[in-house]
């Protein structure tokens, strides 16, 4: 049996939404190279991205239960973009696309691996700060059976190669698939409590986008000093498109009426989705805008200042 390797972040049923035939537009922030228009299976996937490791599992079976979620949820986005009405469990199957898509994303899980790296290495240097402390360390490996058939490298190479930073810890996507799992019932329960509107785009406002990171956090008025973003927080609002034409809001105790929005409201959305984007957005044509809070501008002037940013950092 074909085990799948070519694993989505972000689901194709969710990116359908955004693709006309089969095909969406992309503008990536890292190449610099033109939008371009390609099928959904190309974009938002990552090789093995949901492999676990296990004795009594096979190593796609997240990966299957991911399937599994998205052959439930493809038809609830079908629906809901089609402008059926939205029930409690229609609603409860985007707050779960939501949850999976704020805590499953590369951007996350590179920040995960270098904490765990960081958290490791230091752990490593206590150990080997003496010669006495790291042989204790090894006496206990050695007697809990960690160490059989592993070859012993002697205490000042270890302590040599740590100060030359030739050691780096690299975090499995089971030890990530573990944590996310572990975030998502509560950020779903988190998620839940908010109170959600509705917003459709005007016919005239060149709809929403959409990226690689489409669940976008902001605060509703930045606090000052350093304050740190939080799903549980108050005084923040989610930001998630779900096609071109609709999209939601939520906020604790925020207003519940539903919301028609014109081209500067849809544009300041779609500020917010790019802001929060890792490396590429993704939209059904080029009529969309994007509102810096001075000038309402469209694909080209995107191309252009991205570019120009880019000049500059290299």
């Amino acid at each position: 049996m074909t085990i799948a390797r070519a694993h989505h972040f972000v689901p194709q049923c969710y990116l359908a939404s955004f693709a006309q035939g089969g095909k969406i537009n992309v503008f990536d922030f890292e190449s610099g190279k033109d939008p371009f228009s390609t099928n959904t299976k190309n974009v938002a996937q990552e090789r093995d991205f949901n492999r676990i490791d296990s004795d009594d599992l096979p190593p796609d079976a997240l990966e299957s239960a991911y399937a599994n979620f998205e052959g439930e949820l493809a038809p609830v986005l079908k629906r809901l973009v089609s402008g059926a009405p939205c029930s409690e469990d229609d609603f409860s199957y985007i707050l779960t696309l939501m949850g999976v898509l704020a805590v499953r994303n590369p951007r996350y899980r590179a920040n995960f691996a270098d904490f765990q790296n960081n958290a490791r290495l230091k752990i490593l240097a206590v150990q080997l700060s003496t010669k006495e402390r790291w042989e204790r360390q090894l006496a206990r490996m050695r007697k809990d059976g960690y160490l059989e058939g592993v070859l012993d490298v002697p205490y000042e190479t270890l302590k040599a190669q740590l100060e030359e930073g030739a050691f780096k810890f690299v975090t499995t996507t089971g030890e990530h698939a573990r944590t996310e799992l572990y975030a998502l019932d509560n950020l779903i329960n988190i998620l839940a409590a908010r109170t959600w509107r509705w917003v459709r785009a005007s016919n005239d406002s060149g709809g929403f986008i959409t990226s690689d990171h489409p669940v976008c956090l902001n605060w509703i008025r930045r606090p000052r000093g350093f304050a740190p973003l939080g799903y549980g927080l108050s005084g923040t609002t989610v930001y998630f498109p779900l096609s071109p034409n609709l999209a939601v809001i939520g906020e604790f105790d925020g207003p519940m009426e539903d919301l028609s929005a014109d081209v500067y409201m849809v544009a300041n959305f779609n500020r917010r989705i790019l802001n929060n984007a890792k490396r590429q957005a993704y939209m059904a044509d080029y009529k969309f805008r994007i509102f810096d809070g001075a000038t309402l501008f469209g694909i080209e002037e995107l191309v252009r200042r991205s570019r120009e940013r880019a000049r500059e950092a290299g």
